[in-house]
């Protein structure tokens, strides 16, 4: 609330300080709480001022004080409803709204940002699976023109491992070490375009572990199916190796 003056001060004197019952000297001060009962009398000593003037009752009452009560009262309703409806700050809001805008736009930016670099990596993955294809379509020709004993190992191009399938083939076979069935940890796991560097052509020496340690690798099951034995998973092997 900002000071508001009494009548009695605004008139210098001219308005007594209380005329009847009502008081012409009340003066609200800077800093005050706002007070219904403030902006309740201010007006009732404008209606009564008002009163006299029109009634001719008290000479000291001139127009210019009648109308001086009133402003007085427009004034403190004014203090009242800024107080109550107090406007946003212009400032702060633009202020606010430049945060948002700012918010909003870092929020793109980084979304985008985001979603090209999983964009780049999902280009860069399919190219190094393109790549790998590429390189075994050559590997595959070598090996189709080459036996068994020079074959050289794919590359990998399926991402992830082969640990579910080895499970669904190999749980509850014979000879099969149950930590073989497990998943590998995770900085293990091959990566597409790499090849095996356990890969041997001793064929013939192959057990089914050499099989499981295969399909984990390049998360491929080569078309072995369940309860072939060992024999018929090397053949498979075979055929994976110079399949195009």
């Amino acid at each position: 609330m900002h000071d508001i003056p009494s009548l009695h001060a605004v008139t210098q004197g001219a308005v007594p300080a209380q005329i009847a019952n009502v008081d012409l000297n009340r003066h609200i001060a800077a800093g005050n709480a706002i007070d219904p009962n403030n902006l309740e009398h201010a007006r009732i000593v404008a209606r009564f001022l008002r009163t006299l003037l029109d009634a001719g009752a008290n000479a000291a009452i001139t127009p210019a004080i009648a109308e001086s009560a009133e402003l007085r009262a427009a004034a403190i309703e004014g203090a009242h409803v800024f107080s109550a409806y107090t406007p946003i700050n212009i400032a702060q809001m633009l202020q606010a709204l430049q945060n948002n805008l700012q918010n909003g736009l870092q929020n793109v930016r980084q979304d985008f940002q985001d979603r090209l670099q999983e964009l780049n990596g999902q280009i860069n993955s399919r190219f190094t699976e393109v790549m790998a294809v590429s390189r075994n379509n050559g590997i595959i020709s070598f090996n189709r023109s080459t036996t068994a004993q020079y074959y050289r190992p794919l590359r990998k191009t399926a991402q992830g491992h082969g640990a579910a399938l080895v499970r669904h083939l190999f749980t509850g076979v014979q000879g099969v070490p149950p930590h073989h069935l497990n998943d590998p940890p995770q900085n293990q796991i091959a990566v597409v375009g790499t090849t095996p560097a356990f890969f041997h052509n001793g064929f013939s020496t192959y057990t089914r572990v050499d099989i499981i340690k295969l399909i984990v690798f390049y998360n491929d099951d080569f078309g072995i199916v369940l309860n072939e034995n060992v024999g018929q998973c090397v053949n498979k092997l075979h055929i994976f190796l110079t399949s195009f």
